[in-house]
């Protein structure tokens, strides 16, 4: 059902998601659950709820150890939460939404800024794009130099024992 929360239960145990409806109305997997919530809960309350550590300090005292973490269906319904008022979960989920398509935003300029660096340095270090001075004739030719010309390489010496 659109809206239901949709919980990894094993490996990455307690990893939420919200269920959107789509054209197939159905979770296929051995490897989570999908819960659905009363007229107490909202779903995206309980997606950022199962991000925090308290969330996943109680959620992992239920995870039984093993080749792969694995997270019992059963016990899922034992851990303990602090439910504020429908209100004001649906204000927490809005605001912690609201940060998250910030935060996107912010990543997808800080990507775009990246391109454009790497595509200034290209055009910098080739020598296609030059800087002026602030004042007076255009900065010099650029000379080619060997690696050499300009470094002294040391070797480091070998390291003696502390005695």
């Amino acid at each position: 059902m659109d809206g239901d929360i949709v919980m990894i239960t094993t490996a990455d145990c307690g990893a939420t998601g919200v269920f959107r409806k789509q054209e197939i109305d159905y979770l296929s997997s051995a490897y989570g659950v999908r819960i659905r919530l009363n007229e107490l809960g909202y779903p995206y309350y309980f997606k950022y709820f199962f991000q925090t550590r308290l969330a996943r300090k109680e959620i992992n005292s239920y995870i039984r150890k093993a080749t792969v973490a694995n997270l019992p269906g059963s016990d899922i319904l034992k851990i303990k939460l602090y439910l504020p008022t429908l209100p004001e979960q649906q204000k927490i989920a809005s605001f912690l939404s609201a940060v998250d398509k910030k935060t996107q935003q912010l990543t997808r300029k800080k990507e775009l800024l990246e391109q454009y660096k790497k595509g200034v340095m290209q055009q910098l270090f080739s020598g296609k794009l030059r800087f002026k001075p602030e004042k007076g004739k255009a900065f010099a030719d650029w000379e080619e130099k060997k690696l050499g010309d300009v470094f002294e390489f040391f070797r480091g010496s070998p390291i003696s024992k502390v005695i």
